[in-house]
């Protein structure tokens, strides 16, 4: 009982470890085509929120810090000509597809 479970978790762990493997390969193919300062700024915020640095707004709020997002800055977000952050949680925003 104890060793199938024990296999169990070895196996997810290594499902994971190869998953994490192919993800970061393919970050390091995105990362060069990225424009440093905004590849610098979502380092920082990726660093200081708890690995959650792009987060959506659903219902007028930020789905980082759940505080309300005014909507002249959700027609700011919509607008895509350049990043909106929360005032609040500092995390990128976006609005998802719905």
């Amino acid at each position: 009982m104890f060793t199938e479970e024990k296999k169990k978790i070895e196996d997810r762990i290594r499902q994971i470890d190869d998953r994490l493997v192919q993800l970061e390969a393919g970050r390091q193919q995105i990362v060069p085509e990225i424009e440093p300062k905004i590849l610098g700024q979502y380092e920082r915020i990726l660093l200081n929120r708890d690995s959650l640095a792009i987060v959506g707004v659903k219902d007028n709020s930020c789905q980082g810090c759940n505080m309300f997002v005014p909507p002249q800055v959700i027609n700011l977000i919509k607008m895509y000509e350049r990043i909106i952050t929360c005032e609040i949680c500092n995390r990128i925003l976006f609005i998802p597809d719905e």
